[in-house]
């Protein structure tokens, strides 16, 4: 008996150790990065977004599959042993006792997930969110119900329907702008869906509006700064001034974009912004990309071009403000030329140009750790490419000859000042590899652009680098 106890308080102190050792892993994990792919349960699933909440969840959710697959386990086992026990009494006991012990787990199992549902669905359901007050529009419910826990949303782009996106119960009546989006955004509030002027409705505001006297049906918000503009459908716009990695937070808007307007900030004479964006399809700027840059007229030799940049746009007038009727560029090109597809976009790196003397060179590798193999020599790239260009129309043979002279035979590079470079895959019309650089990187193989698949044969798995194309900008 005193050994039959002993053993049980080791049960429970492991118990207790194991569930401690779950606590700590969730709250470590929502604070990094996942590195390995974990597998989807249900509708659960760990991502780089996940919350403490949902990593708990996900963990109580995964702990009762492991336990009903140990519970299965032992059931199966114990029916073994219960077959094979004949004439053999203390096999038969253990058989007994396993079998015994895996039906009062699964009970056990199945009671606290029904117990959790029973009292209340939603602690099966565990949820944080932390609201961000540091860019947007605050809604405030200046007397919500009684049984509403939140009483502030906040947006970044026009709402046709504030209730749908918010909740039945949310009925705002305050409305202010905050952080770096005061200056920058424009709000009107309006008393009927889809901004329907024939009810009531705000001017325009910059500010803030303690209370608007009725409840916000649908608000309208426009950018009045410089900056990227990223156009969807219903009026909705999202205005950017620096990189956003996904655009899930921002309210519908994910894989929504149909168009994109860069609007710079002229004073006098002088240009004293000069935006760019490079969309993905991906959040956290994976995926597929595409380049925009406003027009310019010169080409990396210095010579003028008339069509360098993705977006095309009228000649800016000379103003303090940004032009308002700048044109709109669709953001999936007519065709796919070898440099980039999104159609619509999950996150996007925003920078701005400076002058091109801030970038001093840019030179690829054959070889890893700014090494070039026999038969190459590096090439040294020293002067802005703001319209995508392939690799063999860059470098010519210096990466090696071949029918296909220097493509696909990147595999270090560095960079001398303050450049953002953009390695393009495209032999196999996707591009899904290309990626974005502004340091040093000795070795591509375990990068994307480095880790494409090989064109065929029997080794089909090993994978090769593929950067095919180039461009290289200056920051400020």
């Amino acid at each position: 008996m005193l050994k039959k106890n002993k053993f049980k308080k080791i049960a429970v102190s492991l118990v207790l150790l194991l569930f401690l050792a779950f606590i700590g892993f969730s709250f470590v994990s929502a604070q990094l990065t996942p590195e390995v792919k974990y597998p989807k349960i249900g509708t659960k699933e760990i991502t780089e977004t996940t919350s403490l909440g949902d990593y708990i969840s996900y963990i109580f959710s995964l702990g009762i599959i492991v336990g009903v697959l140990i519970a299965i386990g032992v059931l199966i086992y114990g029916g073994f042993l219960f077959l094979s026990s004949t004439g053999k009494p203390e096999q038969l006991k253990e058989a007994q006792d396993r079998i015994f012990a895996a039906f009062l787990g699964l009970i056990i199992l199945l009671g606290s997930y029904l117990i959790l549902a029973t009292v209340n669905p939603q602690l099966t359901i565990i949820k944080t969110e932390l609201v961000s007050l540091d860019r947007g529009v605050v809604l405030t419910d200046t007397i919500p119900p009684p049984d509403s826990s939140d009483n502030i949303k906040i947006t970044e782009i026009s709402v046709p329907d504030v209730q749908k996106i918010f909740g039945d119960k949310f009925e705002p009546q305050k409305i202010e702008i905050v952080g770096n989006s005061k200056g920058q955004l424009k709000v009107r509030a309006f008393r009927k869906l889809n901004y329907d002027e024939t009810g009531d409705s705000t001017d325009w505001i910059t500010d803030k509006l303690d209370d608007t006297g009725w409840v916000i049906k649908s608000l309208m918000v426009k950018g009045i700064g410089p900056g990227i503009y990223l156009h969807g459908d219903h009026n909705k716009e999202l205005h950017l001034v620096g990189s956003h990695g996904d655009f899930r937070k921002v309210d519908d808007f994910n894989d929504k974009a149909k168009g994109i307007e860069i609007k710079n900030l002229i004073v006098g004479n002088e240009k004293k912004t000069d935006f760019a964006a490079i969309l993905h399809t991906d959040t956290y700027f994976k995926g597929e990309l595409r380049i925009f840059i406003e027009k310019r007229n010169e080409d990396r030799s210095g010579k003028v071009e008339g069509d360098i940049g993705n977006v095309p746009w009228d000649e800016i007038e000379t103003s303090e403000q940004p032009k308002e009727n700048q044109a709109i560029a669709p953001i999936v090109p007519p065709s796919y030329d070898g440099y980039g597809k999104v159609d619509g976009a999950s996150s996007a790196h925003i920078f701005q140009i400076g002058s091109k003397e801030n970038c001093k060179k840019v030179t690829l590798y054959t070889g890893p750790n700014f090494y070039s193999a026999a038969g190459a020599s590096p090439c040294i790239i020293e002067d802005p490419i703001y319209k995508p260009m392939d690799i063999s129309d860059v470098c010519g043979d210096k990466l090696g000859g071949g029918a296909d002279p220097s493509n696909d035979k990147v595999m270090s590079i560095e960079i001398d000042g303050k450049c953002l470079v953009v390695l393009f895959q495209h032999d196999d019309a996707t591009g899904k590899q290309s990626e974005v650089f502004i340091t040093n990187d000795p070795d591509l193989t375990d990068n994307p652009i480095g880790q494409c698949k090989a064109r065929g044969g029997w080794f089909w798995w090993i994978t090769e680098p593929c950067t095919s194309a180039i461009a290289v900008y200056p920051l400020p």
